[in-house]
């Protein structure tokens, strides 16, 4: 089963690191940017999922979310690339975030303007 995909966690093998946040506008509006890296810490190239930025309140409760897709679909071993993800007006009631993958089924629900 894992030699097709199967049985395994949903971006095996891919390390997102400490994502980088910024604050500016975008069509007029004010966006948290929020930026990183992934990175492949297999020795076989791997398929790169979508990615999701949530925004969390004071009590850990989503308040926002966002889900992009990479750059690119496969990683080769050892190699890196960036991801960007823009949430436009984000909620004022937003005070961490939280990035993780997600299966492209999962694109579907929850997204945010």
């Amino acid at each position: 089963y894992e030699m097709i995909g199967l049985g395994e966690t949903i971006g095996a093998g891919l390390n997102l690191g400490k994502p980088e946040m910024q604050y500016g506008t975008e069509r007029g509006k004010p966006s948290l940017v929020v930026r990183g890296i992934i990175t492949n810490v297999k020795d076989e190239t791997r398929p790169v999922p979508m990615i999701k930025v949530i925004l969390r309140d004071r009590d850990n409760k989503e308040v926002q979310s966002k889900i992009a897709p990479p750059l690119r679909n496969e990683l080769p071993a050892g190699e890196r690339m960036n991801y960007k993800i823009t949430v436009v007006d984000p909620s004022p009631l937003a005070h961490k975030i939280a990035v993780f993958f997600v299966e492209p089924e999962d694109a579907g629900a929850k997204k945010s303007k």
